[in-house]
């Protein structure tokens, strides 16, 4: 209803005026509505830009910074090769930096990623040298009774002095990452301890030797301003895989087993495995293995005859062998063989790591994930041999040693030198492949793995398995021999010797005079053993009883047993050397210091969680027991002759 002043003269111009005050004022309010929201997306459309700008900005920044380290390192790598031979004769800094950069898959698969960097606590004995000072970082703090330890065994192969020339660093930082994370990783975001290693190598020739090299490794190898002896880690990836490693055998003209590294899912599996096994019906084994896994933890088994198929294709072998050639009988026979696959194979495949891969269905996951290998497994194996070589800057390839693997479904430690295939042989597709890895501009040091085995006619043949472009931890345990009996490889023979100025006068004449002992040297060393009952000792009980027990190592004759800490016994775990002028005593010594373990600390009983589900103390002492068994069945205590195998070059490789 109208009001009052409404009702007035001039009633209409008022109510006019009012209705135009409150139109204008309803569309001003809608304007600024309006103007309100336009300026909000355009303020995010703008903080939007910003960011995407400042962002690209900030990635170009990182690219150009990356990009100039790039070019910093590999300059400084260039003038290291060339410096080589230089630095070689003068005094020179080692930062040894064993990390496991690896993928952050596989990293955080490993248990105890700290424990198993902190194995090669032997890099320390590179003091032998007096013109070398050893800078060692380890991923955790090191107890004084361990440096003590290393301290002392470093005065058993060099001078007394040598101990104060080398120092155990740790990153600062090391407690505030997850634990998968690599050693490398960790030492970049600990500048106190970068700070360190700085003042300790400035001024001076120094360089670094890594562990498995990845991407943080030349990263943190800037960040310190030196180079790296080391493969980059792009040939490491491409190269240590069993793709790569199958490549660099094929181009050093190395055999390796018959198989296929093409399958990456399960219908490319089945495929590749069907024609492998039409084309090989012979063979009762094949292995099928994740292409970047290691130590057998990508592998699983398939027997020949769980195929229904490959029974009833080797009987029609049999009985028509002509018709076996037929092009189109092969593609009939390939068809069955995969349908046979395609619903048996998950149920057939052994795979040796249940704890990594539960079922089947976890390990094709990975399979189409990281692609896998599938290679024949001979019948008669003798054994695993590696060779250690070294890769100099400059291109050289020297052989350092060679041993056999040990392990049964899981490595458990080496036993040198190498007994298992003809030594020239050996040596020829050792120094092939040294050489085809030196063309690819890998450095460093390099273990090559083979598989020794006989043919049904009993002639010996060598396949390439396995390149690792780093230092190993075998290769680790093989220079802790070397430099405790100051033993020399021997190219020609393949034997390591002790010189005669390094044994004790009195004990060359009671070797000469009474036992006539060899001067070469034979080892046995079971790695990383985990006993639960050792968390309860202290280092000074357990080196009095081996006192006690007669568990020792003689510096006189340069024979014995001696043990390899990664860590101090509350890790419950301590590893085994034991040196002696044949195998067989020295397996023999080796199956007395895990008595005496046993004895003292009490049977290993069940699983331990330090490494695998399944404790390597048991099997350590089970392969000991069978090594024994076959060795002295065999009667070997002279190595290739005593196997009555062929030592010509053209009897064992292709």
């Amino acid at each position: 209803v109208p009001g009052a002043r409404y009702k007035t003269s001039g009633a209409e111009g008022i109510a006019a005026e009012r209705i135009q005050a409150v139109t204008r004022g309803h569309w001003d309010r809608l304007k600024v509505r309006r103007q309100r929201y336009t300026d909000r997306c355009v303020r995010n459309v703008q903080d939007w830009w910003k960011v995407i700008f400042l962002s690209r900005r900030t990635s170009a920044r990182l690219a150009l910074q990356r990009k100039n380290e790039r070019q910093e390192y590999e300059a400084r790598q260039r003038e290291f090769c060339r410096k080589w031979p230089r630095i070689q004769q003068e005094k020179r800094v080692i930062v040894h930096i064993p990390s496991i950069t690896r993928s952050e898959a596989i990293r955080s698969s490993l248990s105890d990623v700290g424990l198993r960097e902190n194995a090669q606590l032997s890099r320390l004995m590179d003091v032998s040298d007096p013109n070398v000072e050893v800078v060692y970082v380890s991923p955790f703090p090191q107890s004084p009774d361990l440096v003590q330890y290393y301290a002392k065994l470093t005065a058993v192969g060099a001078d007394p002095e040598a101990a104060s020339r080398f120092k155990v660093l740790h990153p600062e930082n090391f407690s505030r990452f997850p634990p998968h994370m690599s050693l490398s990783q960790v030492l970049m975001h600990s500048p106190r301890c970068l700070r360190r290693i700085k003042n300790l190598v400035r001024g001076r020739n120094a360089y670094v030797i890594p562990g498995y090299v990845g991407g943080s490794d030349w990263q943190m190898a800037n960040r310190l301003g030196i180079p790296v002896l080391g493969t980059e880690a792009d040939t490491t990836l491409a190269y240590c895989s069993k793709t790569g490693s199958r490549r660099i055998f094929s181009a050093a003209d190395v055999a390796t087993a018959p198989g296929s590294g093409e399958a990456s899912d399960a219908k490319s599996l089945h495929d590749s495995l069907a024609r492998l096994m039409f084309e090989h019906i012979h063979v009762e084994r094949w292995v099928l293995k994740i292409d970047d896994e290691s130590d057998l933890r990508g592998h699983a088994y398939v027997t020949s005859t769980d195929i229904p198929a490959c029974v009833s294709l080797r009987r029609e072998r049999k009985r028509n062998l002509q018709a076996w050639f037929d092009p189109l009988q092969k593609e009939q026979g390939i068809r069955r063989l995969e349908e046979d696959l395609r619903k048996k194979l998950q149920e057939v495949a052994v795979l040796n790591r249940g704890d990594l891969y539960g079922n089947w269905h976890e390990y094709s996951a990975a399979i189409e994930a990281r692609g896998v290998v599938v290679e024949a497994m001979p019948a008669q194996v003798i054994g695993s041999p590696r060779v250690e070589l070294f890769i100099s800057p400059d291109g050289s390839v020297q052989i350092l040693g060679s041993h056999d693997a040990l392990h049964a479904d899981m490595p458990i430690g080496i036993t040198g030198p190498q007994t298992s295939t003809p030594h020239l042989p050996l040596m020829k597709a050792a120094t092939n492949v040294g050489q085809m890895l030196a063309a690819k501009r890998a450095m460093g040091y390099v273990t090559v793995d083979f598989l020794s085995w006989l043919e049904d006619g009993g002639q010996p043949r060598l396949w390439g398995l396995h390149i690792n472009p780093f230092l190993t931890d075998a290769a680790a345990e093989s220079r802790l021999f070397r430099f405790i009996t100051q033993a020399q490889w021997k190219a020609g023979s393949g034997n390591f010797s002790v010189p005669n100025d390094v044994l004790d006068s009195a004990s060359q004449t009671t070797a000469a005079t009474q036992s006539n002992l060899p001067q070469e040297r034979y080892f046995v060393s079971l790695r990383q053993l985990y006993h639960p009952n050792l968390c309860s000792v202290q280092y000074n009980v357990f080196f009095n009883l081996c006192r006690l027990k007669g568990v020792h190592f003689d510096l006189r004759e340069r024979v014995g047993t001696a043990f390899v800490l990664s860590d101090s016994f509350a890790s419950g775990t301590l590893g085994i050397l034991t040196i002696h002028a044949d195998p067989i005593n020295a397996f023999r010594l080796a199956s007395t210091g895990l008595s005496f373990v046993q004895s003292q600390m009490g049977i290993a009983k069940g699983a331990g969680e330090k490494f695998l589900p399944a404790g390597t103390f048991r099997n350590a002492v089970m392969e000991v027991k069978t090594q024994l068994a076959v060795r002295s069945a065999a009667g070997d205590n002279k190595g290739d002759a005593d196997n009555g195998l062929s030592s010509k070059v053209e009897d064992i490789l292709p």
